[in-house]
């Protein structure tokens, strides 16, 4: 049972490893476009974007449409190496160059004192579901990106713009603190429907399903854990549903 979940994983990596010559042609190119990404955010967030919480979620939309754009496109070996430029780039600019370059777009001031923890964590989640389902479920790991991309990615704008309702499921263990709105959860499943629309050829009401569901993956899923987990449902779920 554990090899067959890992197996898969050692080979599509060791399928996928990029060649010498990318590592100096398309490596560099890419990670100016990972810090080109996180360099926008942070203007935006110290020039007329008041929320930590907003450009984050640009950065993450940003780095995972163009995750898709580069699986669908170019396929997994190129998403391989922007994952890699992409982990360089936020090492640099986390670790070695002042807050304002990049670091103040993506530490939320409600994570204090243990923003950066929550900066670092996220990517791990986000590497290793990308990981998991480019290995195990190549046809719908497109729809898995853009789930988190689009549909996790606008549900803090909107919960912290236009959240009326918020709500907070104290009863379980690891939700006790985590504050969501109804807005921001229909605002998933909403985006969530048309990714999956897009993404396979399952009828409407059982994409309308899927995209209900994924936002109730996210309200349930620990801080900071998200994006494995949303990844995860959303290349997992059209599978399991329709075969696609």
């Amino acid at each position: 049972m554990v090899s067959q979940f890992f197996d898969p994983i050692g080979l599509f990596l060791l399928d996928q490893w990029p060649e010498r010559g990318a590592w100096f042609r398309e490596l560099p190119l890419l990670m100016a476009l990972a810090a080109l990404q996180l360099v926008l955010c942070a203007w935006c967030r110290q020039r007329w974007i008041s929320r930590t919480g907003l450009t984050r979620k640009l950065f993450h939309f940003m780095v995972f449409t163009t995750a898709a754009v580069l699986v669908q496109g170019f396929g997994p070996g190129l998403l391989c190496l922007y994952g890699g430029a992409t982990t360089l780039v936020l090492i640099l600019f986390l670790f070695f160059l002042p807050p304002h370059w990049g670091r103040v777009a993506l530490e939320r001031e409600s994570d204090a004192p243990d923003g950066l923890l929550f900066v670092v964590l996220p990517w791990l989640a986000t590497f290793m579901g990308g990981v998991v389902i480019n290995a195990h479920f190549p046809t719908t790991a497109a729809c898995g990106m853009l789930v988190v991309g689009l549909g996790d990615a606008i549900a803090e704008p909107v919960g912290l713009t236009m959240g009326r309702h918020p709500y907070r499921l104290t009863w379980v263990p690891w939700l006790r603190k985590a504050t969501r709105s109804l807005e921001g959860s229909g605002a998933i499943a909403i985006v969530c429907t048309g990714v999956f629309l897009w993404g396979t050829d399952l009828s409407a009401e059982v994409c309308l399903m899927l995209g209900f569901s994924m936002a109730l993956v996210e309200c349930f899923s620990p801080h900071g854990w998200d994006n494995l987990s949303l990844q995860l449902a959303g290349a997992i779920g059209p599978v399991v549903v329709g075969g696609a």
